[in-house]
């Protein structure tokens, strides 16, 4: 790097220079990487993460060194159709009748994004539902959330490192006091915050691999993968799920993906897109 200076003669004063640039870009890449995380839940039609539909979310956005909240959101919304199941009532206690005249998550998805965008999440248990059920939620909508580079900070991973438990149970165990309200959303993502704040004064924390959730992922749901091949190096995509786990692509028979490429049922809208995509690959 060349840096102009009166002293051109001074090599100590050129040198010095130029540690402070790199110090600075430093500083500003690891204030960059720092970026605020959505702690979030939801309250769905069901528990069926391809399927249901959001009825209630509640998203608060966090400062990750101090987990101070600085900006909430919060919407009840329409089943869109989607009855909502008996367990589900249950567990939530919102029913159709209760939310038949608001908007449908397409409605509020663009705001929903917007408050989302260039954030890290958070919940409980939520790398395995409620982040699948607001991505498929977004693709429905017509929006792209690319999850890739998302980190991750799910309570419940945290917990099991040291323990294992409901949200109740381990709110109760980290504050002393009783979870009232159980189920509704927001009451929820405030349990799940101080927990958190909870678990970092006792000095539970994640790794970074632990955040990195979706690192080799090509579908969120982590149905196609990517890896390195052990003997060439080179990038390979194999299935980590059902009886061809861990096989590469080009070891499964191609009506393996026309088969997953039709089972709605079984699987998200992006798993079937890359069992297109495999399909088109494959010839």
């Amino acid at each position: 790097m060349k840096i102009k200076t009166y002293f051109s003669g001074d090599r100590k004063v050129i040198k010095e220079t130029k540690l402070c640039y790199i110090y600075i870009s430093l500083l500003i890449l690891l204030i960059m990487e720092k970026r605020p995380v959505i702690f979030f839940d939801l309250e769905t039609t069901g528990n069926m993460s391809n399927h249901v539909r959001i009825i209630e979310i509640a998203a608060k956005k966090v400062d990750i060194d101090t987990l101070e909240i600085v900006d909430s959101l919060y919407y009840k919304l329409n089943n869109d159709g989607i009855p909502i199941e008996k367990e589900a009532f249950e567990k939530h206690q919102i029913s159709e009748d209760d939310v038949k005249d608001l908007p449908t998550f397409t409605d509020v998805a663009k705001e929903v994004y917007d408050f989302f965008k260039d954030c890290d999440l958070g919940g409980y248990y939520c790398t395995l539902f409620d982040n699948v059920v607001l991505f498929q939620s977004f693709l429905r909508a017509g929006i792209h959330w690319d999850f890739k580079n998302l980190k991750v900070y799910d309570i419940f991973t945290l917990y099991k490192k040291y323990n294992s438990g409901k949200l109740s149970d381990v709110y109760q165990k980290y504050t002393g006091k009783e979870l009232v309200d159980a189920h509704q959303a927001d009451t929820d993502i405030m349990a799940t915050l101080d927990i958190y704040r909870s678990q970092r004064k006792l000095g539970e924390e994640f790794d970074d691999e632990e955040l990195e959730v979706y690192k080799d992922h090509l579908d969120m749901a982590g149905n196609f993968r990517v890896r390195l091949n052990e003997n060439t190096g080179a990038k390979e995509i194999y299935l980590n799920f059902g009886k061809h786990k861990g096989k590469t692509i080009d070891q499964v028979d191609k009506t393996y993906f026309q088969w997953m490429v039709n089972n709605s049922e079984g699987f998200p809208v992006d798993t079937r897109y890359f069992a297109k995509k495999v399909l088109v690959k494959l010839g």
